[in-house]
Parts: structure tokens; C-alpha cells; sequence
């Protein structure tokens, strides 16, 4: 749903490279988060032992995914160039 949802809002953006660019990084941060994860719970990622664990990497890159879509869908930029243009004059009515 996540993937499809976004896939949907960026067709929307129609080329506002910027914010793409988030959710881009947002998904390349959560793919290697599942990878980091499937290591771990396969045991070739993780020693009980060692100062270097897989589940807590796999916290730290799902936050980072989170917060890059956060800044995604904060922008709130879905207008298409025709219509920014329209909206600059109102906006410095108000």
C-alpha cells in the first residue's frame, strides 16, 4: 500500500524533482531496511555477541525511511506548473 500510494502522489507532483527525490530515498532507505531485516532474522547478519546488531540497524534505517517520506508528504506540493503560476499572484494577495 505504501509503494502504490506513493507511486500515485508522484504522478500527481508531475515533475517537481525536489520532493521526488524524498521519496525516492524514502524507498531505497526502507529496501535496505527489509535487507538488513531478512539478514537478520536469518541469522547472517546477527551475533548475540557482537556490539553490531542487525534489528537495531533495521530501527535506525525504518526512522530514516519515515522521516523522508515525512518531508515528502509535508511539502504539499501537488500543483502542476500552470497552476503555481495562477496561484503566485493570489498568495501575495493574502
Amino acid at each position: 500500500m505504501f509503494i502504490l500510494t506513493n507511486l500515485f502522489l508522484l504522478v500527481k507532483m508531475k515533475g517537481n524533482v525536489s520532493y521526488t527525490k524524498l521519496i525516492v530515498a524514502s524507498l531505497i532507505t526502507f529496501l535496505i531496511a527489509t535487507t538488513v531485516w531478512l539478514l537478520d532474522i536469518t541469522d547472517k547478519l546477527c551475533s548475540p555477541t557482537s556490539i553490531f546488531q542487525g534489528h537495531s540497524l533495521w530501527h535506525l534505517l525504518t526512522a530514516v525511511s519515515i522521516f523522508l517520506a515525512y518531508l515528502f508528504y509535508r511539502s504539499e506540493e501537488f500543483l502542476t506548473t500552470e497552476e503555481r503560476e495562477i496561484m503566485q499572484p493570489l498568495e501575495k494577495l493574502a
